[in-house]
């Protein structure tokens, strides 16, 4: 799961939690790599969803196959990179 961002640590934490509520048995999150200090002194999305959910797991984009990837809120198109899809 790809979500949140500096500007928007608390999407991370909002689509972590609702992805929790469905009942998947292991949620991968990967934080944004190249995002900016956040502002205003608000937490990274990792340490938002770690403090919210700390039963997450961290990874990378292309650090295990998965079954299925979530591109969540709080992302902007210049920062979201396509993870590269094994078969």
């Amino acid at each position: 799961m790809r979500t949140g961002s500096a500007q928007y640590p608390g999407a991370a934490v909002l689509t972590v939690s609702a992805a929790w509520r469905t009942g998947v048995g292991l949620l991968r999150y990967v934080p944004p790599a190249d995002d900016a200090e956040p502002p205003f002194g608000l937490p990274s999305p990792a340490s938002a969803v770690l403090a919210a959910r700390p039963e997450t797991v961290f990874g990378t984009a292309d650090s295990r196959a998965c079954d299925a990837w979530l591109i969540g809120s709080g992302l902007t198109l210049r920062r979201v990179r396509r993870p590269k899809l094994r078969s």
